[in-house]
Order: C-alpha cells, then structure tokens, then sequence
C-alpha cells in the first residue's frame, strides 16, 4: 500500500507517478476489468468520481493535491494528463486510453486533463474523501508551495 505524507513537506517529484496495468478478462462480445481496493489499486479508496467530456479539447483538473493521490481510469475515449512538479514548460504527459490501465498520481504534483474526444470518461479513485482545503488550485500557490518561479 502506498504511503500519503500528512503535510506537502515532502514534495513528490513526476518521477513518482506510476502506471498501473489492471487485469483485463475478454470475451467475444464483452471486457471486464476488475478494481479492487488494495489490490488492483494500491490504496484503500475513500472517494470515486467520473468526468464525462462534453467536447473534445476540454481541459480539467488544473490542480494539485495536498494529501490526496489519485488513480486516473480512461473508460472511454482519449485523455493526456500532464503533470508537474518542477517545471511548467515541460510537464510529463500520459496519454490514457484503455481501461485496464491507469496513472497513479501522487500528492503535490499538478496535473492537467484534456479529454481528446467528446466522448471521453475518466474514472478516478482517490484514497481521502473530499476536503476542498486538500485543493492546491491556484498556480501561484503550488510554485511557493514547490519553491517555483511563479511567471
């Protein structure tokens, strides 16, 4: 099970993030993927939201997160996340699209969502309930929270 810091003193770098594959079992006219908490997602889950995009190019997310990590499922469609935690102008991108696989995204890294098809779903599995004191949503906040230039 992964370990959440209780205080943003310890500042996860994008090289923590993870992708994590699920076992996917075929059949001729369906797919099921199992999620199970501890299991196939490393933590126990508190909280579980979906975000249907309205139209392709929508950008979400937009934030970072105290204490909470999430673990982003694409269900359907085509979603790039891109995360940061250094460095603004060259964030690490992941491409989701497939439901057996998702990206492990810890506290205190930013990340970004763009739903590439209008029809795109993204599952996501939190291990905190909501809080919104949790939220990280201004970018001036997460650069002195991360010792960043604020541009």
């Amino acid at each position: 099970m992964t370990q959440v810091p209780d205080s943003a003193s310890l500042l996860a770098p994008v090289s923590d993030l993870r992708l994590i594959s699920f076992r996917a079992m075929s059949a001729p006219d369906r797919v099921l993927v199992p999620f199970e908490a501890e299991r196939e997602v490393p933590f126990p889950i508190r909280r579980v939201f979906t975000i249907n995009a309205g139209r392709a190019g929508l950008v979400g997310g937009q934030h970072a997160h105290r204490r909470c990590q999430q673990l982003l499922v694409c269900l359907h469609g085509v979603c790039e996340v891109a995360c940061i935690a250094d460095d603004r102008a060259h964030p690490t991108v992941i491409r989701l699209d497939r439901p057996d696989r998702g990206l492990l995204v810890p506290p205190t890294i930013w990340a970004e969502e763009r739903y590439l098809s209008a029809e795109t779903v993204l599952m996501v599995f939190c291990d905190q309930y909501y809080d919104p004191q949790d939220y990280i949503r201004d970018w001036a906040d997460f650069a002195r929270l991360r010792g960043l230039p604020e541009r």
